[in-house]
């Protein structure tokens, strides 16, 4: 724990580094000319041959699923990448309210029409959004009960699975949400290549207690953990979720910052200066060996809510307990908030 918050301390003057922020003012006429960036052919392609089934999305194998991932998650990037480009990214905060007010635009929109293109298929992230819209129209919030403080943090992740956390790769559903079945299909990998002394297969080749979703009180599979913060008094709010997950495909680590305003009385998604990291230790042990530091992260930029991923497709990794968390900053003035995963 000493470790992780001496890398928070450092990482907090990082973010310093970009400078102070002035804001500039647009012109009341917005031009409505704003287009999403369109997909790359091998993405479109991979987009393409996915099916519905019983309200499941239907990928043909591991990496189909993972490259539909890849893509979607660009696309968000490059859609909001496009917005800042068009717009500039020095507008105030009620300026660019303003303005995607007028366009129209989410900055989901490429989940969304992802998501519209496949009829009979209702995803996770729609589920959710739909759930945090109506706990924000509540006339006092219990933040205890936020709708998005779910094991599947990526939206991108949410989007390819079903309200039940369900898909089907290779044939077979899955339930992302269930370390059971992710457990049982490790322990079925354990035997596979014993005599492979490769770092990249080293999780599956130590004593098969390895596959535990804990092996011991070091190193866990999963973990998720979340904090809210309140500021300028008590106008905005943002929260910091984080967490570790394994799936049959392969680990994950996501931190995700998302940023909340009052406005008339009720609380409402609000775009400002976000930036957010996941970092910490792991291991392709399970015995807690071969502990090297990682870390990801996304921003500055002018999000409602921004995420960072950081993952190894084909690959079971183990985090180390109380050293992997999230950080983040809101605001033109940078407040820092953290978040330490207990496994």
């Amino acid at each position: 724990m000493k470790t992780l918050k001496f890398v928070y301390a450092i990482l907090f003057i990082a973010p310093l580094l970009f400078g102070t922020y002035s804001f500039t003012t647009l012109s009341n006429e917005v031009e409505e000319d704003f287009a999403t960036p369109e997909l790359a052919s091998d993405c479109e392609k991979a987009l393409g041959k996915i099916a519905v089934r019983n309200n499941m999305l239907v990928f043909e194998d591991n990496d189909h699923f993972t490259s539909t991932f890849e893509c979607l998650d660009q696309a968000v990037s490059d859609h909001n990448d496009a917005f800042d480009a068009k717009y500039g990214t020095k507008l105030s905060e009620e300026e660019y309210e303003r303005i995607e007010k007028e366009i129209s635009f989410s900055e989901e929109q490429p989940l969304i029409d992802f998501e519209k293109g496949k009829s009979g298929f209702s995803s996770l992230r729609r589920d959710l959004y739909n759930k945090e819209t109506k706990w924000l129209d509540a006339e006092k919030l219990d933040w205890d009960n936020d709708p998005n403080d779910h094991q599947i943090i990526s939206e991108t992740l949410r989007t390819l699975i079903n309200s039940d956390c369900k898909v089907i790769i290779g044939g077979k559903v899955h339930n992302l949400c269930d370390e059971v079945e992710a457990v049982s299909s490790l322990e079925e990998r354990v035997e596979i290549k014993k005599e492979d002394t490769s770092p990249h297969h080293r999780n599956i080749i130590d004593e098969k207690i390895s596959a535990g979703i804990c092996p011991n009180s070091d190193c866990c599979l999963f973990g998720y953990e979340s904090e809210d913060f309140e500021y300028n008094n008590g106008s905005k709010r943002f929260s910091i979720y984080a967490g570790v997950t394994f799936f049959t495909f392969g680990s994950i680590a996501t931190a995700r910052v998302r940023s909340y305003k009052k406005r008339n009385g009720n609380w409402r998604r609000h775009k400002t200066r976000l930036y957010v990291q996941i970092l910490g230790k792991e291991t392709y042990s399970g015995t807690c060996k071969f502990v090297s530091n990682f870390g990801k992260d996304k921003g500055p930029k002018n999000r409602r809510s921004l995420s960072t991923s950081h993952w190894d497709w084909g690959s079971a990794i183990w985090f180390k307990d109380e050293e992997v968390g999230g950080f983040c900053t809101v605001g033109s003035s940078q407040l820092p908030g953290n978040v330490l995963i207990n496994l």
